[in-house]
């Protein structure tokens, strides 16, 4: 894996580097791909990074507003008096809410739907269960509008059958999910960077061994590829540059990339062995 990190930038410019590539065994394409999704991964973390504060702010800033709740037997109780409701972002003045209302008992849905639109709530938390707006909806004139809601039931949940949350509480569950998430998020992320990349590997594989029998070379499916797994890094690469902010590199730009390496990688292998078959 290190010399897969190490080798990789050799796929932008070196001939050796194509050559020795498609029949090197101990070089896989998975290898290659893996080492571009950890790649990807990183400068995604990187770009995430400086968003992280406010991110973590605005959690803060909703758990310091929670009331002390108390679940018994599945129903649900708070300290504070009901109704009680808390802006979920605090910079927006038609910020969607959290509303808390025990007192509420009707569970017909169409009823539910417009209380919330009422209130302007995004989450509606009863005695007995948890509605949540199901579309994303940032202002209270959009929940206005009745999105379709889904409810959950506390009895449902052995969870609530006896549960107590104060402030602390709330911190201590924001925290532990960000100790937990952080890690979780990465491998979220590398996980789907990587079944990304090799779709597209797998699909520019199965070109470039169509490409290499109309110029008469026999590179076979393991040798295609690698070469494609290794062709790939320079579109990536344009890939990555547009998450940079105010820059948009065009689809068609990236395969055009690709296939232009392609075409050097299978002209470097064909000068170097036309008979031999590499797999």
């Amino acid at each position: 894996m290190l010399n897969a990190l190490k080798s990789l930038y050799k796929a932008f410019y070196s001939s050796e580097y194509y050559i020795n590539l498609a029949g090197n065994k101990k070089e896989t394409g998975f290898m290659l791909v893996t080492a571009q999704a950890i790649i990807m991964m990183i400068l995604l973390a990187g770009l995430a990074i400086p968003h992280a504060p406010a991110i973590y702010d605005k959690i803060a800033y909703l758990t310091d507003q929670m009331p002390n709740m108390t679940f018994k037997d599945y129903q649900m109780s708070i300290e504070q008096p009901s109704p009680f409701s808390v802006p979920l972002l605090k910079e927006k003045t038609d910020s969607p809410k959290l509303v808390i209302d025990v007192g509420y008992v009707d569970t017909d849905i169409e009823h539910i739907r417009k209380r919330m639109a009422d209130d302007g709530a995004l989450v509606f938390l009863t005695r007995d269960y948890m509605a949540a707006v199901k579309e994303d909806a940032h202002t209270i004139e959009s929940i206005k509008e009745m999105p379709p809601i889904q409810i959950n039931m506390f009895k449902d949940n052995e969870l609530f059958k006896e549960l107590s949350m104060n402030k602390q509480d709330w911190r201590e569950m924001v925290n532990n999910a960000v100790y937990l998430g952080v890690p979780v998020m990465l491998f979220a992320t590398f996980l789907g960077v990587f079944i990304t990349i090799s779709i597209y590997v797998f699909i520019r594989s199965v070109v470039i061994l169509l490409m290499s029998f109309m110029i008469n070379l026999r590179i076979g499916f393991k040798g295609a590829f690698r070469v494609s797994a290794a062709t790939s890094a320079p579109a990536n690469t344009l890939i990555a540059i547009n998450f940079l902010p105010k820059i948009i590199i065009p689809e068609p730009v990236l395969w055009i990339t690709w296939a232009l390496y392609a075409m050097y990688a299978l002209t470097c292998i064909k000068r170097a062995n036309t008979t031999k078959e590499i797999n």
